[in-house]
């Protein structure tokens, strides 16, 4: 019986601390999202003829400027159709893909409807630094949107899920609780977009965030056509900070440094020699 009301309260008090981070935002602000209903649909490489059933995603995509909605790469990888779906579910639209980068995980979608966008706010970009306070914005089934107060911790550089390349990310800590619509979520700082989650740990709290910096030169990028995407250096390298390998590279009296193991043909690298 303890072991019971033990557990009562228990609930209970993580109920009230999670509503007291998360708060609904009243109908009359304006939005900045929508939702986006993907089909997907990816090669089956046992039968390359042939593909695997198809299966959906939901998220939410943050609406820019010039009747944009960015989301992640991820989401519309291998993608049959793309929808965009006002926050209450009331209204429809097909939306195409305009640019998709796997690399940075980020892709731009555009309506088929220009004015489907017009009621909607959009954001712009700006940067975070560590110890913000930050807010997630999820959408309740309603159309409400949802804010959850995060806490950013770290900003470093790490391998990104889709491509495997090293770019900055943002970590935060939050206590998000699932929605419908999460697969892609919005960070946003005084009004303006600082990221999207692409991560979450529901164990640790803990979630790996794009950041401003890699959006923005997504953005500056996709602006110009053909897209180039990121650049590379196109080399693969190694640390040398086992003693073992330093002394199998004859590198005497050094502690550290790093072994160019191979570079990529025609690379900035090979053309440099």
């Amino acid at each position: 019986m303890r072991r019971v009301l033990f557990l009562l309260v228990l609930t209970a008090f993580t109920s009230s601390a999670w509503r007291a981070q998360a708060q609904e935002v009243k109908a009359d602000v304006p939005l900045s999202v929508v939702r986006v209903n993907v089909t997907n649909q990816s090669w089956d490489f046992g039968r390359p003829w042939g593909k695997r059933p198809p299966f959906s995603r939901r998220a939410i995509g943050t609406v820019l400027s010039g009747n944009r909605v960015l989301v992640t790469a991820e989401l519309v990888a291998n993608a049959n159709f793309v929808e965009l779906e006002t926050a209450e579910g009331g209204q429809k639209v097909p939306a195409t893909v305009e640019v998709v980068d796997y690399e940075s995980n980020l892709a731009l979608l555009k309506a088929d409807d220009a004015a489907f966008l017009k009621p909607l706010k959009p954001l712009e970009v700006a940067a975070a630094n560590v110890g913000d306070m930050l807010s997630v914005w999820q959408l309740e089934s309603n159309g409400a949107l949802l804010v959850t107060q995060a806490t950013m911790t770290t900003a470093e550089v790490t391998r990104y899920p889709t491509d495997d390349s090293p770019l900055l990310i943002y970590r935060l800590t939050t206590p998000l609780q699932f929605r419908d619509s999460s697969f892609t979520l919005p960070v946003v700082k005084g009004g303006k977009l600082v990221g999207m989650v692409m991560r979450y740990d529901n164990t640790t709290n803990n979630a790996d965030v794009l950041p401003a910096p890699v959006i923005e030169h997504f953005l500056k990028d996709a602006a110009k056509q053909p897209y180039e995407g990121f650049p590379r250096v196109g080399i693969t390298s190694s640390p040398t900070r086992d003693p073992q390998f330093r002394r199998y590279l004859e590198l005497n009296g050094t502690t550290g440094g790093v072994y160019i193991a191979d570079t990529l043909r025609d690379s900035p690298a090979a053309k440099a020699g």
